[in-house]
């Protein structure tokens, strides 16, 4: 069996048991495989890392809960494998560009049209396109959003504090500039 064949194998592992909590040295232990040697082996068959993967899945997976239920966004976090509202958030901003509750209010898309198999393409085919969808939906989402994102990238700084600037005085003590 190739890599492709083996990947393949990882990544229907991986969506049987997206819910569950899985490691890099769980997976390298079934699969017989030096947990850094898996994940370069995963990275150039598909062109994202291992945990890429299982984010992008759980977020996919939960578009739909998302835009056609009024579930709590934490509900959702749990139901698909997330610990916490604060890291599906995360995520799901990390790989669509917008946060889960904005999601929600603009969708912008029915979650069900983004998914249709295409019968001759392979598998691993369907995985790499399903992977650019993602992409191509987050950039869409992200020029569609640009408010938001100058909002969020101004809160941002409003909240942060002024860094410290220092001086070098001529005794090599460090006095806090004025």
């Amino acid at each position: 069996m190739g890599q492709e064949g083996i990947v393949l194998n990882i990544i229907d592992y991986l969506d049987e048991n997206l819910t569950e909590e899985i490691t890099i040295d769980s997976i390298a232990g079934r699969f017989h495989f030096n947990r850094f040697y898996l994940m370069k082996m995963f990275k150039k068959v598909t062109g994202i890392t291992i945990l890429e993967y299982v984010n992008q899945k759980k977020i996919e997976s939960s578009l739909n809960d998302i835009v056609n239920t009024d579930d709590k966004i934490l509900k959702i976090a749990l139901n698909h494998g997330f610990n916490s509202q604060e890291y599906y958030s995360e995520i799901f901003t990390k790989v669509l560009g917008i946060s889960p509750t904005e999601f929600r209010k603009s969708a912008p898309i029915d979650p069900k049209t983004l998914y249709m198999e295409d019968r001759d393409m392979t598998r691993l085919e369907q995985i790499q396109s399903e992977i650019q969808l993602l992409k191509d939906l987050r950039a869409g989402l992200v020029a569609q959003q640009p408010i938001l994102q100058q909002q969020n990238v101004k809160s941002k700084v409003v909240r942060s504090s002024k860094p410290k600037v220092y001086q070098l005085s001529g005794n090599r003590n460090f006095n806090r500039a004025a």
